[in-house]
């Protein structure tokens, strides 16, 4: 199901670069299309049109080229709730998507704070359905993206995956650290190594000070964070076990995400915004 490429890159998706917004505020689909994504996600398993077709077709492109493209939209499973579970896979797999997005931070109590127990019941059901509606051949699983992705949520997680021979094809991860790209890149591979070999989709990524209660607080400038995406972008576009990244989308106005924003007050680019907007590498 993973295509290779030329160049021998595992191939996923259309592209790597990728784009998480809530799609509820009119405005979001405008910003998500100006940074010309290859896919997106709004930790939902359903997302509104994107004024016209779900899968939504960007006119303008930041880098002048009139160029079209279609954005792939994942849907994920943000929680577990078994009430409604059923229902919601229905109308995930009505939409036939080539890729599902398991829970969003399950290991924090403020997001979707699912337990590894609950996770693994939820995961077969999610298994079954996909092999009774016939796309267990055409369906990745992504597993939960936890807020730390070495941590013991994730490692018990994946430790019984493997015992009790469940899908899990591709590896969700959450990082927000400091401006140094070595570090970034250990820790990246470091997760690669840790679940077998799977790739990995980085579905939030950011430069975050987590201690800022101001704006002026926060430790990280600007240029040092753009700094650090100009050497990691080219970087994850070469690796092969990395399918994809979505830089998260900080409101400028957010002390311990400021410097990590991609648009400023008035919903113009920032610098750091427009270089994720031109950067068009698959």
């Amino acid at each position: 199901m993973m295509a290779q490429d030329s160049m021998g890159l595992i191939r996923v998706l259309p592209g790597k670069k990728g784009a998480c917004f809530t799609m509820g505020r009119e405005e979001n689909h405008q910003k998500m299309r100006t940074l010309n994504p290859f896919w997106y996600y709004s930790w939902s398993p359903t997302t509104p049109p994107l004024h016209g077709n779900v899968s939504g077709t960007i006119e303008e492109r930041t880098d002048q080229q009139p160029t079209s493209t279609t954005i792939e939209f994942l849907p994920m499973f943000w929680g577990y709730y078994p009430k409604v579970f059923h229902k919601r896979i229905r109308e995930v797999l009505a939409n036939k998507p080539r890729i599902i997005l398991g829970f969003n931070e399950p290991d924090k109590v403020a997001q979707s704070n699912v337990s590894v127990q609950s996770a693994l019941v939820a995961w077969p059901i999610l298994e079954d359905a996909i092999k009774d509606a016939g796309m267990s051949d055409t369906i990745l699983l992504v597993s939960p993206s936890c807020a730390n992705p070495l941590g013991p949520w994730m490692q018990t997680f994946m430790d019984e995956v493997n015992k009790k021979q469940l899908r899990v094809d591709i590896i969700g991860v959450h990082h927000y650290g400091g401006v140094n790209a070595t570090a970034f890149q250990k820790r990246m591979r470091t997760i690669y190594e840790s679940y077998g070999g799977r790739p990995l989709l980085i579905t939030e990524l950011g430069v975050a000070d987590w201690q800022a209660t101001t704006v002026q607080e926060n430790r990280f400038s600007p240029d040092n964070v753009l700094k650090f995406m100009e050497i990691i972008l080219p970087w994850m576009a070469a690796q092969d076990w990395i399918v994809g990244y979505a830089w998260f989308p900080f409101d400028i106005s957010n002390p311990k995400g400021t410097s990590s924003a991609l648009f400023d007050r008035n919903n113009h680019f920032t610098p750091l915004g427009k270089y994720y907007g031109s950067f068009l590498s698959h």
